[in-house]
């Protein structure tokens, strides 16, 4: 992940949220994502209409 390139812009959950997102959308299954990105379904499931919703 790359979050230091975007500074402060975008928090680390956030990046992590929707990594979990893209790598489900090229096909990654879902669990091995939330591993991939530490991230719990709970988080996940949390926060990410959040975060699309600021990112449209």
């Amino acid at each position: 992940m790359h979050s230091e390139l975007l500074g402060h812009e975008i928090n680390n959950l956030d990046l992590r949220v929707m990594a979990v997102y893209g790598a489900v959308s090229r096909g990654e299954k879902f669990e091995n994502a939330l591993k991939a990105y530490d991230l719990t379904e709970e988080q996940y499931n949390d926060n990410i209409n959040r975060v699309l919703s600021a990112s449209a």
